[in-house]
């Protein structure tokens, strides 16, 4: 069965008693291992008890190691409710997943952790369609979800934070629950003598995180600079930001762009309909993203929000491999405006 965005903080409280599995996957790798880890908290009775939680690799080859079935079915040395807990990619563990699920009562609960899977994917199939079995997609942090996130870290440490340093963090976090948390944690205990945090404060400690990089890359391919492009979507890579994140960041720009642009042509000036986007660019890009406006045109545009999606499907169909298609789709971009 699914579970909703409604049901989620119930099901992670109180999870189900007669569940055998829970799939946990995403694009967004760090909500995914934070619910992993919340639920299998939450099910173990004894967070001190070194049996409880069992954790284990997915397509192991080797000879000793057991499966999945086996490991749901084994018995523990712990007298409180026990936890098989792995991380799953591409693998085709379906029949497994039957077995668990018609079999008899396991021991353990299956809690299973990974990137997107497409609607097809047999995993999701098996598991949607059964009663025993709970699957919950994570999605990117919205703008909304980003904000409630700070604004409750705020009033929990009793902090104010002023409303540019809202929209700054709201336009550079969300390409990974983990980050956020720990960029806002961070954030947080800075602030915790002065009692309020700057957009200036949150500007200096973000600087060297993840979101810095997203958008010094997203800024790179829409610049034209292959040179930056390169270095920014490596040092991504290195960061663990999946390509669908940085996709859609770049989506997101041209849209913004867009936007601007058609604002333009219907009679405002452009610095009034800079202001008017929801979050506003913040100021160490006003000059880039003016600039890029006189490069950009609609059609221009168009065409490449068309290529980033075909790109994202492409990378979700898994066809190819995802990392070439990516690095292709960041250098057509990057070259569109010099075409054009």
């Amino acid at each position: 069965m699914k579970i909703t965005t409604k049901d989620l903080p119930s099901f992670v409280q109180n999870p189900p008693p007669g569940l055998r599995v829970v799939l946990v996957y995403g694009e967004d790798s760090g909500q995914v291992k934070e619910l992993v880890k919340t639920i299998s908290n939450n099910v173990i009775e004894n967070l001190d008890d070194p049996f409880a939680l069992k954790t284990i690799n997915v397509g192991n080859t080797d000879e000793n190691s057991a499966s999945l079935y086996d490991e749901v079915n084994s018995q523990s040395l712990s007298l409180s409710k026990t936890v098989v807990s792995a991380k799953i990619g591409s693998e085709n563990i379906s029949d497994e997943l039957k077995a668990i699920i018609e079999g008899p009562i396991p021991a353990s609960l299956l809690v299973l952790g990974g990137e997107y899977l497409p609607p097809k994917s047999p995993v999701r199939q098996i598991l949607e369609k059964s009663p025993l079995a709970a699957v919950i997609p994570c999605y990117q942090d919205t703008e909304r979800s980003i904000l409630g996130l700070v604004r409750a870290a705020a009033r929990e440490e009793n902090v104010k934070v002023s409303k540019d340093a809202e929209e700054y963090l709201v336009n550079r976090l969300g390409a990974d629950r983990l980050v956020t948390r720990q960029e806002i944690e961070k954030l947080m205990l800075f602030a915790k003598k002065a009692q309020k945090v700057s957009v200036d404060d949150a500007r200096c400690l973000l600087e060297d995180s993840g979101a810095m990089s997203v958008d010094e890359l997203v800024y790179a391919v829409t610049d034209g600079n292959y040179k930056k492009t390169s270095l920014y979507a490596n040092r991504a890579a290195e960061e663990g930001v999946s390509s669908i994140v940085i996709i859609r960041a770049i989506q997101r720009h041209l849209y913004r762009l867009y936007q601007v642009s058609q604002a333009v042509q219907s009679g405002k000036n452009i610095a009034d309909a800079m202001d008017n986007l929801k979050p506003r660019v913040f100021f160490t890009f006003k000059a880039r993203f003016q600039k890029q406006l006189g490069i950009w045109t609609p059609s221009l545009l168009e065409g490449a929000l068309d290529l980033l999606l075909k790109t994202e499907i492409s990378c979700k169909t898994g066809q190819m491999p995802e990392r070439a298609v990516f690095e292709r789709c960041l250098f057509r971009t990057a070259q569109l405006p010099k075409r054009g």
